[in-house]
């Protein structure tokens, strides 16, 4: 009898524990399929996530010469445990506090900077009363849209997708779920689901309104941080975002964007953000902790000084000695710190001449973009996205139609992919290769 008890209460209590609908179902598969995908901060977040192992060594070599562009690096490297300000060639959050200027972080025009180099700051362990940390968390807070969410520009409309990570920066800051700017985004999240339970990036979005994975995967991870049910969010007779994220796995392991998709350039992102959701994370994945070295006592320093000064006349000239020594390192250590400042800031130029350099070469259309493109548009605002993106290193193919030189009019898979690798580079969700609104002004602003 005991037996049989055991028999059908272990079932039950398992099914407690891991719910079919969150049963990390197609993780394993999704992390197979990871493995063999390219380095990419997004992957390593995620294999951290299910407890794989990764160096992350590609990540010591990091640089940019933008706000977003050290966001996610950092975020992989704390999700590895590793400080960022050490771990890589230069320090991150050095180099990423160098770009809050005015009030907030990077472009002042966009919001993903500021959303993502908070979560940056708070997974390195940054106190929260840092200028910048206050700062950066401050604009985001001042400019929530009326109708509770954020969008990826200032006066641009709200998504799904930077609210969701707001919502994460905010409550990682401190700010509680309660508090009525989570609620309220989270009004606004309620009120952009889908029939089918999943959620689309932008629900009055102009290219489409289907649920998509990563919205999917972001609701979920922000629910989590929230301490909230996602299984509040289903849909009777239907199902939530997680259902309608696992009918979107493929054979492969991967995560279609959409149905019917398939794999594109994009599907190891969609894929890093649907097993940090499935795993019960959210962003940062992982927090370390630090405490920034204090500086000496000065009795300490006065008292070591006259220990070893002994008495009398030879300890006046062994003070003397000591200071002429003193005097010699601080020059020393000057000279060394100017040169360092000067190779920094010379470092900067050559990467600002390098950004002008492609600014001129880039195609003056490409400023004047006015209609959404996407796989299968022909027209000379086609070729002005192709002359920028090559000139933007972003290059379509090194020879042939479509390589610097040689743009053309058509959209095809060769404009798609790069435009994708463009926009995964600069955080602009989705990253799908669809040149929409969102990215037709981010161009405007980086010409």
């Amino acid at each position: 009898m005991k037996k049989i008890l055991i028999q059908i209460v272990l079932p039950i209590i398992c099914l407690g524990i891991f719910p079919l609908q969150t049963a990390k179902a197609g993780v394993a598969e999704a992390t197979a399929y990871l493995l063999a995908q390219s380095d990419n901060p997004w992957v390593t977040m995620a294999l951290s996530a299910v407890g794989e192992e990764t160096s992350g060594e590609y990540l010591r070599s990091t640089d940019g010469s933008t706000a977003i562009e050290f966001a996610a690096p950092i975020l992989a490297i704390t999700a590895i445990g590793e400080d960022p300000r050490t771990f890589s060639n230069t320090n991150l959050i050095e180099e990423l506090k160098s770009y809050y200027t005015d009030g907030q972080m990077g472009d002042s025009s966009t919001l993903n900077d500021d959303i993502f180099g908070l979560l940056a700051f708070l997974s390195a362990g940054e106190p929260s009363d840092d200028t910048a940390v206050a700062g950066t968390k401050d604009f985001i807070l001042q400019n929530q849209n009326e109708d509770g969410g954020w969008g990826f520009s200032i006066d641009g409309g709200s998504d799904t997708n930077m609210t969701t990570a707001a919502i994460m920066a905010l409550t990682e800051s401190g700010v509680s779920d309660s508090d009525t700017v989570i609620q309220n985004a989270v009004a606004y999240l309620k009120s952009a689901q889908n029939a089918d339970g999943g959620f689309p990036y932008d629900p009055h979005g102009m290219w489409g309104t289907d649920s998509d994975a990563s919205s999917d995967a972001w609701i979920i991870s922000a629910v989590t941080s929230m301490g909230g049910d996602i299984d509040d969010w289903a849909i009777e007779g239907v199902g939530g975002p997680t259902e309608h994220l696992l009918s979107l796995q493929a054979e492969g392991g991967y995560f279609q964007y959409q149905m019917g998709t398939g794999e594109d350039g994009f599907s190891p992102i969609t894929t890093s953000y649907a097993v940090i959701a499935l795993v019960g994370k959210s962003y940062p994945v992982n927090s370390i902790s630090y405490s920034p070295s204090e500086p000496a006592d000065e009795d300490d320093d006065v008292e070591e000084e006259e220990n070893h000064s002994g008495g009398g006349g030879g300890g006046s000239a062994s003070k003397e000695s000591a200071e002429d020594t003193a005097d010699t390192e601080d020059t020393t250590d000057t000279e060394e710190t100017t040169l360092a400042q000067l190779q920094a800031e010379l470092e900067k130029l050559v990467a600002l001449l390098s950004r002008l350099q492609a600014s001129v070469t880039a195609d003056s259309g490409a400023q004047r973009f006015t209609r959404d493109l996407d796989a299968g548009s022909t027209g000379e605002d086609v070729r002005g996205l192709q002359q920028y993106l090559n000139a933007h290193s972003f290059i379509l193919t090194a020879s042939g139609y479509g390589s610097p030189g040689n743009e053309t009019i058509f959209f095809g898979e060769l404009t798609r992919a790069a435009l994708a690798r463009f926009q995964i580079a600069n955080n602009i969700i989705p990253s799908v290769g669809f040149f929409g609104p969102i990215t037709r002004a981010y161009i405007s602003l980086h010409p």
